[in-house]
């Protein structure tokens, strides 16, 4: 029996249909088996807890990443209007914009560009962010990677442990023994915390160890550092060749140095600094040993007699913030914008944080002068600083003193060789002075130390363009391109564009 035409077209018509139907079935049964797996350890975790708040179920699924937005918006205005990272590994949840609006709103976001972290007022703080995953090379781990004038850092709590041991005060000889005679401290009462602290911290443990030979403890969990003073009191003549020592260990670089408190004829205080600890569970013996010329010169500029001045005081600080990228690995910072203060700045002794943070307070105002009047009696104080030196590098810079300018970034690497940025900044100061081939190494020695950042790809290709290397230009602005949400990247792409039109000119073939 012949079946109508038209039964034939159903039955075609039908089959397709179901072939269709079973086609999108198989793609919908594969994404519900999908989204089972994926979410089935999350709803496990839920299950077992059902009393959890939002918080602490989006970090049982998110981890991490949650946990630093949280505390991000538990500790930014709603107003606020926050940089991020670059939108690439390591950062892929902490730069994607999608993800931090949605946790952070109303709060507003502004992509990476450290061009823009002076220029730009409206911008208030900034997103610190190490990475996710395992590293792979952990140079590129840890953001931002340029320096920010914080008005404050805080961070997810941090503990930090330091051992001290021999903490004496004395006449420094010179002759190979290196011996310090005068008093010695060991044997006194326990380090008492100072009045001056300016961090946020918790104090789990504080004991000796050793009575026979005291052996201090300290252990600390900070989430804002600053200066925090752990002392003794003493009573000693400052004269030349005194000197102050201690062994000490601690669980992070560059996290305590020794610190002398004196007081001049006139009954005016400053507490001068010591190099920080240089390793990690390591001991060290950390001195000051010219004391007496440096109180002498912070007097002169003060206007302050040096006759009959005292140490009253010899101790830590246990609270030095840390270098950059900044190693508190997750938390948030608050910008230097020349904000009206709540109460002035601890005046009572002078003591070199109190001057940076004034520094800053002009520099955020662009009274130039005033910054560098008080970047330089900080550097009085505490001349072991890098960092001090690198800002008023950077204020000789703009008064248009590349001399002066050059000879303290210089000192910055002198003591802090690791920091990409310093040798960054120096590089771009010759670029500026037409010292190509200074800048080149620099440059380079930059991308040795970290090779992740827009502004080092951008600079490197820029400098291999002036120089006609326009392979060696491509690669580095190839780079520079590939970070996405980043202010560098437009003019990357802009000049592989101009780069690529150049390299077909120049391969074009003889006629």
């Amino acid at each position: 029996m012949q079946l109508p035409d038209s039964f034939k077209r159903l039955f075609v018509h039908i089959r397709f249909l179901v072939i269709v139907g079973g086609v999108l079935l198989w793609i919908a049964t594969s994404q519900v088996v999908e989204i089972v797996k994926w979410s089935l350890p999350s709803w496990e975790t839920i299950l077992r807890n059902p009393s959890a708040s939002y918080d602490q179920r989006m970090i049982f699924q998110l981890g991490t990443d949650h946990r630093l937005m949280a505390f991000v918006r538990d500790n930014t205005p709603s107003d606020a209007l926050i940089m991020y990272p670059p939108w690439v590994t390591p950062w892929i949840n902490q730069g994607n914009s999608l993800l931090l609006a949605y946790f952070l709103y109303p709060r507003r976001l502004h992509w990476e560009d450290p061009k823009e972290i002076e220029t730009n007022k409206a911008i208030t703080h900034i997103l610190v962010a190490w990475g996710r995953g395992t590293p792979t090379d952990r140079r590129m781990y840890g953001w931002p990677k340029f320096p920010v004038i914080a008005r404050e850092f805080v961070h997810f709590p941090t503990e930090r442990e330091v051992f001290l041991a021999d903490l004496s005060v004395g006449a420094f000889l010179s002759d190979a023994s290196s011996k310090t005679l005068g008093r010695n401290l060991i044997l006194s009462l326990p380090l008492l915390e100072n009045y001056l602290s300016d961090s946020k911290k918790k104090t789990n443990d504080h004991r000796i160890l050793d009575f026979d030979s005291p052996l201090e403890y300290l252990s600390l969990t900070y989430t804002r550092n600053n200066y925090d003073y752990w002392t003794k009191a003493v009573n000693v003549p400052l004269r030349d060749r005194v000197s102050i020592r201690a062994r000490m260990k601690a669980n992070i670089r560059h996290s305590v140095n020794l610190i002398a408190e004196v007081r001049y004829t006139n009954d005016r205080l400053a507490v001068f600094e010591s190099l920080s600890n240089r390793t990690h569970n390591s001991w060290e013996t950390l001195s000051i040993n010219d004391l007496y010329q440096k109180a002498k010169r912070y007097g002169l500029a003060k206007g302050w007699s040096s006759e009959g001045m005292e140490i009253i005081r010899i101790g830590i600080n246990p609270g030095l913030p840390l270098e950059m990228p900044y190693l508190e690995r997750y938390g948030v910072i608050e910008l230097e914008r020349g904000q009206e203060r709540e109460r002035e700045l601890e005046a009572r002794v002078d003591c070199a944080p109190t001057f940076l943070a004034r520094g800053h307070f002009y520099r955020a105002k662009n009274e130039i002068k005033e910054a560098i009047a008080n970047y330089q009696l900080a550097e009085m104080l505490n001349p072991e600083d890098a960092w001090v030196h690198f800002n008023l590098g950077e204020m000789y810079w703009r008064q248009g003193n590349p001399v002066r300018t050059i000879e303290e970034y210089q000192e910055a690497i002198e003591l802090e060789p690791n920091i990409a940025w310093f040798h960054f900044a120096l590089g771009d100061v010759y670029r500026e002075e037409n010292q190509a081939d200074l800048a080149l190494e620099k440059f380079k020695r930059a991308a040795e130390i970290d090779p992740s950042g827009t502004w080092l790809q951008n600079a490197l290709g820029d400098l291999y363009w002036e120089r006609e290397m326009y392979e060696q230009a491509y690669q580095h602005f190839k780079t520079a391109s590939s970070y996405k949400r980043s202010g560098g990247r437009r003019h990357a792409i802009r000049r592989l564009e101009e780069l690529q039109k150049k390299l077909d000119f120049l391969n074009q073939p003889e006629e």
